[in-house]
């Protein structure tokens, strides 16, 4: 759209939703207006999110941070820095390390299960063991889900949005 401004915005939800909420493209489902609409999908968007963490987060040595949703192409960046990018309809993780050191990307590499996580996010359906690529600074590991459980202290997103 050619600005720079920001605009509240629901998530999950759409560009285009938030778009038409803050009054900034015209009602799609009015006239003939639905073809002035499909004009605003010819842009990039950015979407933000200001936090913090606390001494349980800052004490660890690695941090998780969960990105559902993302049903795009995307970029993802923390203070600034690239810690992962998404395909089409791509669920993954994004491990941080403390103080961004570097980052790596853990990505569910499963034939016939699309994204079906627990809360834990680690608990997937059948009884074989499921193997997870582990991206590093361009080196790729595989490893179980049972070493990535023992190496990695996961919490629920339930236990965080109580």
């Amino acid at each position: 759209m050619g600005t720079e401004e920001w605009i509240p915005a629901q998530v999950p939800g759409s560009v285009l939703n938030d778009l038409l909420m803050a009054g900034r493209l015209p009602d799609p489902y009015y006239r003939d207006q639905e073809a002035r609409v499909k004009e605003f999908a010819n842009y990039d968007y950015e979407y933000t999110r200001e936090f913090e963490v606390d001494e349980r987060v800052t004490g660890c040595t690695e941090v998780v941070l969960f990105c559902a949703g993302l049903d795009t192409l995307a970029e993802i960046r923390l203070n600034g820095m690239l810690v992962g990018k998404t395909a089409e309809d791509e669920t993954g993780f994004i491990i941080i390390v403390k103080a961004n050191a570097f980052a790596k990307a853990v990505y569910l590499e499963i034939e016939g299960v699309d994204g079906v996580f627990s809360d834990n996010f680690f608990d997937l359906p059948g009884k074989t063991e499921k193997v997870v690529r582990l991206e590093k600074s361009g080196l790729t590991t595989n490893l179980s889900l049972k070493d990535l459980r023992e190496k990695l202290a996961v919490s629920s997103l339930f236990e965080h949005t109580r």
